[in-house]
């Protein structure tokens, strides 16, 4: 028992001691400073690597579609997802009713937004990430827009009267984008 009592108290002592060893040891105190001063470096560096590999990385990352060999594509269970849901869409086009056409562009509209997401492209609202996209990257880039501005129309302009030419062109331009960033097979 007096051991251990003894050996509680050496530990103690020798943590309070502890402290004084730097200041009694001008060497170890130096060394101890250096130490703390390459730390200090190496981290300023690391950080510094990090915001660069970062923003390099930002430059690579994928394009907005995939320029697959002719003849050869890639299916997952995305594109039958999105395949299935355009579906629903030409089900709801091919009714003809007024209320039919009005809800196939709003959900074909759905549909290129979710893309769009898909594709990794950010912002609060459809246009927001249209707005990321340029004529250069998309053939049917003026087509998306015009088929988006058609379906803000009927969705905010109450007496806005919905032709089934206007709906069959917007579904056309939804579609022409969607085979052309991959999501529906050709």
């Amino acid at each position: 028992m007096k051991k251990s009592k003894q050996l509680k108290i050496q530990k103690t002592k020798l943590l309070i001691k502890m402290p004084d060893f730097f200041a009694n040891n001008p060497e170890a105190s130096f060394a101890f400073n250096v130490l703390r001063l390459l730390f200090i470096i190496i981290d300023i560096g690391l950080f510094v690597a990090l915001v660069y590999v970062l923003s390099n990385l930002w430059k690579l990352r994928p394009p907005l579609y995939l320029d697959l060999e002719p003849g050869r594509r890639v299916y997952t269970l995305g594109h039958a997802v999105i395949k299935e849901r355009w579906e629903k869409v030409t089900r709801k086009f091919a009714l003809g009713t007024p209320e039919g056409l009005a809800l196939a562009l709003i959900e074909a509209d759905k549909v290129v937004d979710d893309v769009l997401k898909s594709l990794g492209l950010e912002g609060q609202h459809m246009a927001d990430r249209l707005g990321q996209l340029s004529p250069d990257e998309l053939k049917t880039f003026s087509r998306v827009w015009r088929a988006h501005r058609l379906r803000n129309e009927v969705v905010h302009s109450p007496d806005f009267y919905l032709t089934s030419a206007d709906a069959e062109r917007a579904l056309d331009d939804f579609e022409a984008f969607l085979k052309e960033v991959q999501a529906l097979p050709e």
